[in-house]
């Protein structure tokens, strides 16, 4: 109601009232909302930051180290003033000795002309018929004095030259004298002037008013001293609702400290990041102006904030830490979230997708290791793997092999036979373990068994012509490398939650010596003769195998098998159910039922016979589990991977994984994979399904180390979001090394030999072998012993061996040993032509700038160049010390020895062997052999050519 004589429906004085209070609620929000953006979180944590730096700063200022480094300056510049008052002495004694070395030189040069004369007055009586005897005397006087003076001349000559040399060397001492001064007094100048520019307590007054002005708000978008720090790769892209926009990193603007050494021992966010020489420095591969932080680690690189940046816990204790200090909670509206810092390494395989293993990422090669030997791509198309072979083996002759009996107890149970073995189980697991699915399960198994063994091919065998000795055999395996792929028994634990045996302390060396199958159980398993013929040639009864030829002798192959069937695994005895048709009739119905009528599947059931039942099922049940992934088995040929692909898994929107009813994990992609690969099929729980349209991927009991290198891997099979141009090269040449090092892996040659700085895996075991064989106690196995009982370390072998022979040696290990007093023996692994050209191109491009096929040299033998060369190979005792030479060998002890020089010629590459000769140890660091000749003089140069000669034609 309006006042007494007002035209108006509202009270002015109330209205003013209401205005006041909301004009100051505003002003009040206003003042508010500019001191909450002006007061940003990065602010805090960069001032946090700076103290941190002021007072390391201080630390160093007043430490020992730099008051030290204050008092060597003083000596330094002392020292200094010595050097060059010594300088400057030598540099008159050089003066004088170059007048006396000129006279000298004129002196002879002089009498050098006189004798020249008296010698044509000499020739000229004695050409007209004098006897000249004036003339001769004269000649002979003359050089006499011009043979003195020339000794005189030589003296005077070496006496400058020494002295020159000397003044080199005095200089030199005084240009490092006065850098390392200089380089002191610029580290305590930077120190103080980095004081006097941000500590307060250092500043004069007019900087003090200064920083307090440029970080005043309105003012602070000038040149303030917190600000935000961002890099714009534009090689890096996000993707922004199906636009590509270049990624830009925000990372820096908290942590400070990245890129600085002195902060490694500090607490995140101040913390350097691990592995400078390899991330983010200029100076690594990686350079944080072309990477930046995100194409590695994800989250929001735009992100200002402890939230915004999109961070995830590694822990349950870190995410409840997070909670209480930063008011962290899950971000659903962020794809990709940033990795738990346990999975960083995941990140590399952004733009080294291809790549076999990466240096510094020793968690992500473990992860690519054990998907490889569980053979994950046999089930689920990974792009990397295309094209590689079943990583289980044949069961095309499983006839000739084993028996039914141990087949079945083995598909029910792999793990009760051989406790650290790859093969998983189906069965009996949290979806298919009732009292009712455990019976249906025995009867699947039977079929599958019955369908096995119906199409196995025979395999003729022949029968062991001699008895075998097993102590022989024993060493035999232990000696020639059989344990560079084979375990012996593995130190297991039983793990009752999970009520399986499980690998503990997985290692890459672990898995390289797991290439083959533990030699346990085998008299169990098989028969003697299968094992010997397996042995002798393991590729007449499978084809395809990786286990390679050591061609034993018939005796050794019969020691090795006595040795092997001492073992029986007799807790190996389950009870087999009888065949239950009834159940076999279900599942066979089940199945006809998806393409036929329920009255036309009673009907095929009833016309088949028991045979025909076993058939059909197990054929089957053999799809429906895959076991084609991982085993050639007859009629499954053409057959396709049944699991979802896992090439990009890691990008995968969370919301398409399915979680099921499964609430107590982490709702993302890493926790949902470690959990399937604990326990697959954990998300059937509570689940209403038929027995065919259960989960049935197989528990692999994979240790903790093991699921979190494989979670890292897959969380890395993503689809690139760096363009093309920031991938690592697939040049031809990074193509070939990468086909190498697949091939490498595959057959495990790393079991052996080290290559590329990885691998030698068998060099514990071959420790052991020597030190129970040949009596050597541990005390006394030094260098010389590990160097020469192992199989060589294959670093340089591009640029050392000649294409041509290291082509022919791969083929066939028996045409030459080049080091024959070695128990181990290369194998011969039946490559094909293509694999053979793969290694050969890998080695030549691994070490090498360019790949270097073919060179050859082919001096005369009967040249002097080779007969100084043999003369050399004398002198330096070479023969008699250490190489072999043919059927000759050195006077010393075996553990000195090396390789044969009769196969130099055709082994080695001849610009290597002078390489090597000048200098061993910038190929091999450590190696025995001596720096005899350096080349450091035109005939040392001459020598070591000689010595190439030498050991090009060398029979």
């Amino acid at each position: 109601m309006a006042e007494k004589g007002e035209q108006r429906y509202y009270v002015m004085s109330r209205v003013n009232r209401v205005f006041a209070i909301s004009s100051i609620i505003m002003f009040a929000t206003f003042i508010w909302m500019f001191v909450d953006d002006y007061d940003r979180e990065w602010k805090h944590f960069q001032r946090e930051f700076r103290k941190l730096d002021i007072s390391k700063t201080r630390d160093v200022l007043s430490s020992a180290d730099l008051q030290n480094a204050v008092d060597a300056v003083a000596q330094v510049e002392a020292d200094l003033e010595i050097r060059k008052m010594v300088s400057q002495e030598f540099a008159k004694t050089i003066t004088e000795l170059k007048a006396v070395s000129d006279k000298a030189n004129q002196d002879y040069q002089f009498r050098k002309s006189e004798y020249e004369a008296a010698k044509y007055r000499y020739e000229n009586q004695r050409g007209h018929g004098h006897e000249g005897q004036k003339q001769k005397a004269e000649m002979d006087k003359l050089f006499g004095e011009m043979e003195a003076l020339r000794l005189k001349n030589e003296k005077a000559a070496t006496d400058l030259e020494s002295a020159s040399a000397e003044m080199m060397k005095k200089q030199d001492a005084i240009r490092a004298l006065n850098d390392s001064a200089a380089a002191l007094a610029r580290k305590a100048a930077v120190l103080q002037r980095k004081l006097a520019n941000m500590d307060p307590e250092n500043m004069s007054l007019l900087a003090k008013i200064g920083n307090a002005i440029r970080d005043m708000p309105l003012l602070d978008f000038l040149n303030p001293s917190y600000k935000i720090e961002q890099v714009v790769v534009p090689d890096v892209t996000d993707n922004l609702n199906f636009l590509r926009v270049p990624s830009v990193d925000r990372c820096q603007t908290c942590h400070q400290g990245l890129m600085r050494p002195e902060f490694a021992e500090d607490a995140q966010p101040f913390k350097t990041h691990p592995k400078l020489d390899l991330f983010l420095s200029s100076a690594s591969p990686h350079p944080v102006e072309e990477f930046g932080c995100a194409s590695c680690h994800l989250g929001r690189g735009r992100g200002t904030s402890f939230l915004m940046s999109i961070h995830r816990p590694s822990s349950h204790e870190q995410e409840e830490e997070w909670k209480a200090k930063y008011g962290w909670y899950l971000y659903h509206y962020w794809e990709t979230p940033m990795l738990p810092t346990k999975y960083t390494e995941a990140g590399c395989l952004n733009c080294h997708s291809h790549a076999t293993e990466l240096r510094g990422a020793e968690k992500l090669n473990l992860g690519l290791q054990v998907i490889e030997k569980a053979g994950c791509y046999g089930c689920h198309n990974i792009s990397r793997y295309l094209g590689r072979s079943k990583p289980g083996p044949s069961l095309r002759k499983i006839a000739a092999k084993t028996s039914k009996d141990w087949t079945y107890r083995w598909i029910l149970n792999p793990k009760s036979f051989r406790h650290n073995t790859w093969m998983p189980r189906f069965f009996d697991q949290s979806n298919n373990s009732s009292d009712e699915q455990k019976a249906r399960s025995r009867q699947e198994i039977h079929a599958m068994v019955a369908y096995l063994f119906q199409f196995s091919d025979t395999h003729a065998m022949a029968s062991m012509a001699m008895p075998g000795d097993p102590a022989r055999g024993e060493k035999i395996l232990a000696t020639t490398g059989c344990y560079g792929c084979h375990l012996q028994e593995d130190k297991t634990h039983f793990d009752k939650d999970r009520s399986a045996f499980i690998r503990t302390n997985t290692t890459s060396d672990m898995i390289r010596r797991m290439q083959g199958p533990e030699l346990t159980g085998l008299a169990t398993k098989t028969s003697a003769d299968w094992v010997y013929n397996w042995i002798r040639n393991p590729h007449a009864f499978s084809p395809n195998t990786r286990m390679p030829d050591l061609r034993l002798t018939d005796q050794e192959a019969a020691d090795v098998t006595a040795y092997l069937m001492q073992n029986r695994n007799e807790e190996f005895n389950t009870e087999i159910p009888p065949l239950d048709e009834k159940i076999l009739n279900g599942i066979m119905l089940e199945f006809l039922a998806k393409n036929m009528t329920n009255a036309q599947a009673k009907e095929t059931i009833e016309k088949s016979s028991q045979a025909q039942k076993l058939e059909f099922t197990g054929r089957k049940l053999i799809g429906t589990y895959g076991c084609f992934g991982c085993h050639e088995i007859p009629g499954f040929d053409t057959a396709m991977p049944i699991g979802t692909e896992l090439t990009e898994e890691g990008s995968k929107p969370v919301s398409k994984l399915d979680f099921g009813y499964i609430h107590d994990i982490g709702h993302n992609n890493y926790d949902w994979f470690t959990q399937k690969l604990k326990e697959p099929r954990i998300f059937d729980r509570e689940r209403v399904l038929a027995p065919l349209d259960k989960l049935r991927m197989p528990n692999f009991d994979l240790s903790d180390t093991e699921i979190d290198a494989v979670v890292t891997a897959i969380v890395g099979f993503v689809k690139p979001s760096v363009k093309a141009e920031k991938m690592f090269p697939r040049t031809p040449k990074n193509l070939v090394v990468e086909q190498g090092q697949r091939l490498v892996r595959e057959y495990n040659c790393q079991g052996c030999h080290i290559i590329e700085g990885r691998g030698g895996s068998i060099r514990p075991v071959i420790r052991e072998a020597v030190m129970k064989y040949e009596g050597v106690e541990s005390d006394v196995f030094d260098a010389p012993w590990l160097t020469n009982v192992n199989p060589p370390n294959l670093i340089s072998t591009g640029q050392k061996i000649r294409a041509e022979w290291l082509y022919d040696f791969i083929r066939d290990p028996a045409m030459a040993r080049p080091r024959p007093w070695l128990n181990v023996r290369m194998p011969s692994f039946g490559f094909r032509d293509a694999e053979l050209n793969t290694l050969v191109y890998y080695f030549a491009a691994v070490e090498t700038p360019t790949m270097i096929l073919s060179e050859l040299r082919h001096p005369d033998p009967s040249s002097a160049e080779v007969a100084a060369g043999r003369q050399l190979v004398d002198d330096l005792g070479c023969a008699t010390t250490c190489h072999i030479i043919g059927a000759k060998t050195p006077l010393s002890g075996s553990n000195t020895w090396a390789p044969d020089l009769a196969l130099a010629g055709k082994r080695l590459r001849a610009d290597w062997i002078v390489k090597w000769i000048r200098n061993p140890a910038a190929f091999y660091p450590g190696v025995r052999m001596p720096a005899n000749l350096d080349g450091g003089t035109p005939d040392e140069e001459k020598q070591l050519q000689a010595l190439r000669d030498y050991l090009v034609t060398a029979q």
